[in-house]
């Protein structure tokens, strides 16, 4: 094992393999490109960087670790690069300047919590590629307006557009089975959800205090007492 720190300050270490993962990061750098060879962003490398505003990640890096860019206020917009798989839990936690987010076709799951306290992410396009979201993904997404979740997906987790205040619009197809405890609650401002007949499963609270919200489901979905609890109407009317 092989470890350095270059003259910004910046920490890597490389393995028997070759393998080069950056550790570490000072926080008062504004700007930064991962070099090319680095294959690994390791967890909380870049975390609490609030200074940091740019940061271009090539498509030598395969992994990006948990936590790995978690409280950097100051980014607002990140491309996530084709040679990732998957963002894992608590990637951009916390990161509440970030407006925008590519994310490639090539991802298939978004971890646990991953833009949790994106306060201004405005626009998120999640790809047919991913099959897996993760509880409390997109979790206070204030200025979150609209989603649609890919056919791809089967389960909404617990917690994952809760407290998505300014959300209006979400699409949810028929590959849904299962959505999870206070998936949407307190999504004020959704107005009007069609639910499939493919979702099965309704747990409790999952749309908790949609004040404003008028529900169209299944009349074979099954669901908690208080799933809809604090929802405008709900109609059984397919």
């Amino acid at each position: 094992m092989e470890k350095w720190t270059d003259s910004a300050g910046i920490g890597f270490e490389k393995d028997g393999n070759g393998v080069v993962t950056l550790q570490n990061f000072p926080k008062n750098i504004k700007e930064y490109s991962v070099p090319d060879f680095v294959t690994i962003i390791g967890d909380r490398a870049f975390s609490d960087c609030t200074e940091l505003a740019t940061v271009s990640i090539p498509d030598s890096v395969k992994r990006v670790g948990c936590a790995a860019f978690a409280n950097c206020t100051g980014l607002t917009h990140v491309t996530i690069p084709n040679s990732i798989r998957s963002l894992a839990p608590g990637t951009f936690l916390g990161c509440s300047g970030l407006k925008t987010v590519s994310i490639p076709n090539t991802v298939t799951a978004i971890g646990r919590g991953a833009f949790n306290g994106c306060h201004s992410l405005t626009d998120i396009t999640i790809p047919d590629s991913v099959a897996v979201i993760g509880k409390y993904a997109f979790q206070s997404c204030h200025s979150l307006t609209s989603v649609a979740i890919p056919h791809s997906v089967t389960t909404i987790g617990d917690d994952t557009f809760s407290d998505c205040l300014g959300l209006t619009s979400i699409t949810i197809p028929d590959s849904v089975m299962e959505i999870g405890r206070h998936a949407f609650a307190g999504c004020t401002k959704l107005a009007r959800i069609t639910i499939p007949a493919s979702v099965t499963k309704i747990y409790g609270l999952a749309f908790e205090a949609c004040e404003n919200l008028v529900v169209h489901l299944s009349k074979k979905s099954s669901l908690k007492d208080n799933s809809f609890w604090g929802c405008k109407q709900v109609v059984r009317d397919f």
